[in-house]
């Protein structure tokens, strides 16, 4: 399962200079993430799904009867400054498309092409989205200002940014101009170093109604993220200890392992690494569940690699997308094989590097 030790804020900095759209998206057919496997996030995808009612990463969000359908497309031109993302986004909104994600294929030791991934679905038919990417702020208080002051507008944090000038990152907010959703925001330090901390602070947070966005670290400040929205939906989580970074041994194990918590409603939120030292590390795989869940959660775990080239990408989620399932990551597993998980009827998808798509 995808390792997000890697923060949407790290990440920013660590991955490709020439990053495109959404910040800490980009990377193979694993969403650009390291350590096992991705959006961002999650990520995907994700959304807030409308009250339950529909989803939210272009997923089924427990609509219950009729299965939520999408399709996905690629950007015309990637981007390559933050302008250029955010007219792209804007546009793409306008017509009823959310940023997805940037990701890479047919990837070699001399580079690889990225593309920009939007995703409209039925869910959603009808509305139009709008974005906004202020410089991102150099410090945890600074950072949870700017956050609230976007979610009183209704703007819901995706991910930062960042292109070949890598001291310029910008954060990336995503709003359905339909509704009139706000959000507030928590940051909680320290993160918890033990499956069992962690556990308890996530399902403290989740009872309040904030959910879990991820790791972030500002100026050598780790904490945990946390987005509330305007509404009375609650979040439990599970907390699974690992022995390695890997989720499962092969991709039929993965298969199994995710059939089984689908059924009970359990989303995927992907694996992650407790504690500041990366030679120390205490790995879980980190499951939620929505009180707007409706029923049980379906996965699909398809052979994949790096080597795929984007229009090959963009074929395999469309024709999936098509029978209801949703991007969610690529994993590596411990036999060093790649997958790509795709999840369907999930209340509120989230890629675990590239953040929302549906806010």
């Amino acid at each position: 399962m995808t390792s997000v030790q890697l923060t949407r804020r790290s990440a920013a900095l660590l991955m490709l200079a020439s990053l495109a759209a959404c910040g800490g998206g980009g990377g193979g057919n694993d969403g650009g993430e390291t350590g096992g496997g991705s959006d961002g996030g999650s990520g995907g995808n994700s959304g807030g799904g409308d009250g339950g009612g529909n989803n939210g990463g272009g997923n089924g969000g427990g609509a219950g009867n009729q299965a939520v359908t999408g399709t996905y497309k690629l950007g015309g031109q990637t981007a390559t400054s933050h302008a250029q993302m955010l007219d792209a986004a804007n546009s793409m909104g306008a017509d009823g498309y959310v940023l997805f994600s940037s990701l890479a294929g047919s990837i070699s030791p001399t580079g690889a092409e990225i593309g920009d991934f939007y995703l409209t679905d039925s869910a959603h038919a009808g509305r139009k989205f709008s974005y906004v990417n202020p410089a991102a702020q150099p410090s945890r208080i600074g950072f949870l200002a700017q956050l609230n002051q976007q979610g009183s507008s209704g703007y819901m944090y995706k991910s930062d940014a960042v292109f070949s000038d890598v001291s310029d990152i910008r954060s990336v907010y995503v709003k359905d101009n339909s509704r009139s959703d706000q959000f507030s925001y928590r940051a909680v330090t320290p993160v918890g170093t033990t499956a069992e901390d962690f556990a308890a602070e996530l399902n403290g947070q989740g009872a309040e109604g904030y959910r879990y966005l991820g790791p972030q670290i500002i100026n050598n400040e780790l904490f945990s993220l946390y987005a509330k929205r305007n509404d009375s939906v609650t979040y439990s989580y599970q907390v699974d200890k690992l022995s390695s970074p890997s989720s499962a041994a092969d991709a039929a194990q993965m298969r199994a392992r995710l059939a089984q918590k689908g059924a009970d409603g359990w989303f995927i939120r992907g694996t992650q690494g407790l504690g500041s030292d990366p030679m120390n590390m205490n790995y879980v795989d980190v499951f939620e569940k929505s009180s707007a869940q409706n029923g049980a959660i379906e996965y699909l775990v398809e052979a994949s690699s790096v080597n795929d080239a984007l229009t090959t990408q963009l074929s395999n989620m469309n024709a999936n997308a098509a029978k209801g399932f949703f991007y969610f990551s690529g994993i590596m597993t411990a036999d060093n094989k790649t997958s790509t998980i795709y999840v369907k009827n999930s209340a509120w998808m989230i890629h675990p590097l590239a953040g929302v798509s549906f806010p």
